[in-house]
């Protein structure tokens, strides 16, 4: 499934994304620390896009636009941990649910930067994309 997946794409960075390097981060991260972990987010990237194809995918297969987003840092936390699992990661660490008690809802708030992520994927004014027209425009992201 990688390679006709692989195939349909092309570009320096979709190419990084599938097979990245450490050595190549290093330009980026002086500290072996800060490349180790933009490797590992790399590695969880690629898990991601292997099982949906694009997070646009994973937003179109949940139920609504807060389980997608709870979806979509909960896959990214556990693929880093899978990847690196004795580095710590400045990820929220969530349910792949939304939250129902107060106590875990004010926990998620880190969530925050993903939710900015959807806005900026749904809203179709500059600078934003606005490639995911198949969310309703006036959604509201409060957690």
């Amino acid at each position: 499934m990688l390679i006709s997946f692989y195939n349909n794409l092309s570009g320096p960075f979709v190419d990084f994304i599938m097979n990245p390097s450490q050595d190549k981060l290093k330009f980026i991260y002086k500290s072996e620390n800060g490349s180790l972990q933009l490797l590992g987010l790399c590695f969880s990237i690629r898990d991601l896009l292997e099982e949906y194809r694009s997070v646009s995918n994973l937003v179109r297969e949940s139920e609504s636009v807060k389980q997608a987003i709870f979806k979509l840092a909960y896959i990214l936390r556990e693929n880093l941990e899978k990847h690196l699992p004795q580095r710590k990661f400045n990820l929220p660490r969530v349910n792949i649910t939304p939250p129902t008690t107060v106590k875990d809802k004010i926990r998620t708030n880190a969530l925050k930067r993903y939710c900015m992520y959807f806005r900026w994927m749904v809203r179709d004014l500059e600078p934003d994309f606005g490639i995911w027209n198949f969310l309703i425009k006036e959604i509201s992201f409060i957690l």
